[in-house]
């Protein structure tokens, strides 16, 4: 399992061999990681807490 190679490791061979578009993706994809996490935080929030209202 860990000798397989991740996005990381995709990343920098990426960055060293100038590959713009697989740079691009592997942050594009980091990004959208970070804006589902958000969304599920704060959805889970609402759910759990009965002060916090959208309104």
């Amino acid at each position: 399992m860990f000798g397989r190679h991740g996005v990381g490791d995709l990343l920098i061979d990426s960055v060293s061999t100038g590959d713009v578009n697989a740079v691009a993706a592997v942050c594009s994809f980091g990004a959208l990681c970070v804006v589902v996490a958000a969304v599920f935080v704060d959805i889970t929030q609402v759910v759990l807490d009965p002060r916090i209202r959208a309104g």
